[in-house]
């Protein structure tokens, strides 16, 4: 009789285990899926806006453009304003780089930029670069893959290993209105 008894307190700890085991299971899977949700989530929509505001002479400059920029999303915007494009008979010039200086740009702000109106053109505009600040897992994984890239091409040129904890940003290119003299 105690040979039972100990067997189904065997068979009970076996059980109770493996119910632990499908629970675990189940749990790290859910995990998975939102971590991978998490990363392989489609590119975010633009939810800022440009504005132009105007132009005025400025005696150094010449013509300056104002145009304001508004972020109606709920992270960080950053930007990167380029020079103006102009448009001609065979469409627009090409993307210059950004300006070195970008903006932050928290969310419901808004702020001010300013581009040199060209003067070879009857109508222009001004791309930006842009990109929302990653939050929490994203912004981990991204920090993780940039070293692991910087690092690993360090070590195959006989450096030091090196954490950089900037963010990598996804950038997009979006394109202010187009204004017409």
């Amino acid at each position: 009789m105690s040979g039972e008894v100990e067997s189904s307190i065997v068979i009970s700890k076996a059980m109770k285990l493996k119910s632990w085991l499908v629970v675990a299971a189940f749990a790290l899977l859910i995990i998975a899926v939102v971590i991978i949700g998490f990363l392989t989530a489609p590119a975010p929509k633009p939810n800022f806006q440009i504005l132009f505001l105007g132009v005025t002479n400025e005696p150094a400059l010449g013509q300056v453009a104002t145009f304001s920029v508004s972020n109606y999303g709920s992270s960080r915007l950053l930007l990167n304003t380029c020079p103006p494009q102009v448009k001609r008979q065979s469409g627009w010039s090409s993307v210059l780089p950004p300006q070195p200086a970008g903006m932050v740009i928290e969310p419901g702000d808004v702020q001010t930029f300013e581009a040199s109106v060209p003067a070879e053109s009857e109508a222009w505009r001004v791309p930006v670069y842009w990109g929302y600040e990653p939050m929490a897992v994203r912004r981990v994984v991204g920090i993780a893959k940039y070293n692991w890239n910087i690092n690993r091409i360090r070590l195959e040129r006989g450096r030091s290993l090196r954490f950089i904890s900037s963010p990598q940003v996804d950038t997009f290119l979006e394109y202010g209105p187009e204004i017409k003299k």
